[in-house]
């Protein structure tokens, strides 16, 4: 009775196999409605560009090559060039002065663009060496200029 039992059941299991998602195909769906997921709190404000950057950047290096070619295109093109920067706005109100500080994220270098009102009074490139110390003196120097007393913006 066990043995006729098990076979009902193999029976039952193997005549639904064909309805099963093959793996591609659940990878597929799966980054689709995380792409949408990435969107959708991008469009409530819960996540900034660079984070939705960010996020289709670990969906491609993890689905690339494993989906097909209409998604892959539209992971590629879900990252904008712009998200991939940080800026940062300090202000000093009683000079009447801001100051631009931005780094272009995997490059060796930061700017720091100063203005008096809406004139440029100085702009400079700082080289650093590489990416990674880009980020860290561009983060001592904002640091810097708050306790200076500039106001972040």
């Amino acid at each position: 009775m066990a043995a006729v039992l098990q076979i009902e059941i193999a029976k039952d299991v193997l005549a639904h196999v064909n309805d099963m998602p093959t793996v591609r195909e659940e990878l597929e769906r799966k980054t689709y409605e995380t792409l949408n997921h990435l969107s959708d709190r991008f469009l409530a404000g819960y996540i900034s560009e660079a984070d939705v950057s960010f996020g289709c950047d670990i969906i491609w290096m993890v689905a690339s090559g494993l989906v097909g070619d209409d998604l892959a295109k539209a992971i590629t093109t879900s990252v904008s060039t712009e998200s991939k920067q940080e800026r940062r706005i300090f202000a000093d109100e009683s000079d009447n002065i801001t100051l631009t500080v931005k780094r272009v994220m995997g490059e060796d270098t930061f700017t720091i663009l100063k203005r008096r009102g809406s004139a440029i009074i100085e702009g400079k490139a700082i080289q650093c060496g590489t990416p990674k110390q880009a980020k860290e003196k561009m983060e001592a120097l904002c640091a810097r200029l708050v306790n200076r007393g500039m106001d972040e913006l």
